[in-house]
């Protein structure tokens, strides 16, 4: 049974991951209400991804705008360094504990702009019938 208690979408948003003063650069996969999953781009920094770590993530939503969230470390699954240039990697789950600028806001943006993309792709199809 899925423990999810919102629906997930599907984004891509570059972000960097923070635990006390290292950083590493990593791409959001999906967000959901009350979590997210992302990608780090490798593992040069020596971060240490023990679950119920503490880390600060700043999303990058455009040039100028970003989005501070702070998250628990739910899940840290290796990939192996062949896949990643030779250097280890990490798919990281994430719950949001804090969101210092507007979170829920966000998501609620990013759910609306997927659902209209996805009536107007069923109405592109029903008039391609």
């Amino acid at each position: 049974m899925d423990k999810r208690y919102s629906k997930r979408y599907a984004v891509f948003f570059d972000a960097d991951i923070i635990f006390g003063t290292r950083r590493e650069n990593c791409f959001i996969k999906n967000i959901s209400g009350n979590g997210l999953s992302l990608q780090t781009e490798s593992d040069e920094r020596g971060i240490d991804f023990t679950p119920g770590n503490i880390f600060n993530l700043k999303i990058r939503l455009s040039s100028e705008e970003t989005l501070d969230l702070q998250c628990r470390l739910v899940r840290a699954c290796e990939i192996p360094a062949g896949e990643q240039d030779g250097k280890p990697a990490y798919s990281l789950g994430m719950e949001i504990i804090s969101s210092f600028s507007g979170y829920k806001s966000f998501y609620n943006n990013v759910a609306m702009k997927k659902i209209r993309d996805l009536v107007n792709s069923m109405i592109s199809n029903f008039y391609m019938i």
